[in-house]
C-alpha cells in the first residue's frame, strides 16, 4: 500500500498535468462562474477522495 498521497493523486507531485499555453485555452472557455463550479466540483470530489482513502488506512 502506497502513501496517502499516492492513493489520493492521480499524477506524481512535482510533474506539471498543463502548459500554460493549454491553461490560458481553457480560461477562455469558461466564465468566471462555470469555472467557480468547476473548481468546486474538483475539490468535493478530491476530499472525498482523501477522506476515503483515511478511512481505508485506519
Amino acid at each position: 500500500m502506497g502513501t496517502l498521497a499516492q492513493t489520493v493523486l492521480p499524477f506524481k507531485l512535482g510533474q506539471p498535468l498543463h502548459t500554460f499555453k493549454q491553461l490560458d485555452a481553457q480560461a477562455r472557455e469558461m466564465s468566471d462562474n462555470d469555472a467557480a463550479l468547476a473548481l468546486n466540483n474538483a475539490r468535493r470530489k478530491l476530499f472525498h477522495a482523501i477522506s476515503a482513502a483515511i478511512k481505508k488506512q485506519a
